[in-house]
Order: C-alpha cells, then structure tokens, then sequence
C-alpha cells in the first residue's frame, strides 16, 4: 500500500490549509454572482 513515510503529518500540513482557505474566502466574492458571459446563437 504505501511506506509510512508517506503519512502526512497534520501539524506540518495545517498552516498551509489555513492560508489556502484564507486566500480561498479573499476570492469567494469574485467568483459568485452574475457572469458577464451570454448564450451564443
């Protein structure tokens, strides 16, 4: 299956999660709402 030294180790991993979600949340608004894009014919 896998060695144990591919076990990721939650204490090393989650400052790099947080930061993701933080930067995740700065964005969220710019990605919801209306698109500028139409249907094409």
């Amino acid at each position: 299956m896998f060695g144990i030294e591919e076990i990721i180790d939650p204490k090393d991993t989650r400052p790099l999660l947080c930061d993701w979600v933080k930067t995740a949340y700065k964005n969220l608004p710019q990605n919801l709402g209306i698109k500028e894009r139409t249907m094409r014919p």
